[in-house]
């Protein structure tokens, strides 16, 4: 039982620092692109991430990761429609529609209101603080310290 145990917390550290990794990715493209359809390809190196390490995921962090990646790859369609019918008046109110929604997405994939001003450095914090309660990391992190601090 113990190997096991040390098994799962090596195979959730490792899936941790995989998805983070990827998350850095997202949050630098976003604020060097803005909405893009570039940010799938990402969206789906998220999934591919969760898929590998899925057996050391509980289904509250699979349902909460795939909401969070669903918002990503809604945000690079959306970006991708946009950029395919900019120069179609028929499409103006669609394009308009989706253009406010990316917006709305944006700022909630950054954990940002409409009235913050907002950085990549702030951006970057705010959506590993979004992941790590996802992934439960603050309350490991706090469990395993005060385990330490009474030993």
């Amino acid at each position: 039982a113990s190997h096991m145990a040390n098994t799962a917390f090596d195979k959730h550290v490792e899936f941790c620092e995989s998805y983070m990794y990827e998350i850095h990715e997202i949050v630098h493209l976003l604020f060097r692109e803005a909405d893009t359809p570039e940010v799938l390809k990402n969206a789906n190196e998220l999934y591919a991430i969760r898929k590998k390490y899925a057996v050391w995921l509980t289904d509250d962090i699979n349902k909460n990761l795939e909401i969070f990646e669903s918002a990503i790859r809604k945000l690079g369609a959306h970006a991708h429609y946009i950029g395919k019918t900019t120069d179609e008046p028929r499409y103006a109110k669609q394009r308009s529609i989706k253009i406010d929604e990316n917006d709305e997405l944006f700022r909630e994939i950054l954990g940002i209101n409409k009235q913050d001003d907002v950085n990549e450095e702030y951006a970057v914090d705010a959506i590993k603080g979004k992941v790590r309660k996802i992934l439960g990391i603050e309350q490991r992190h706090k469990s395993n310290c005060a385990t330490w601090i009474n030993q």
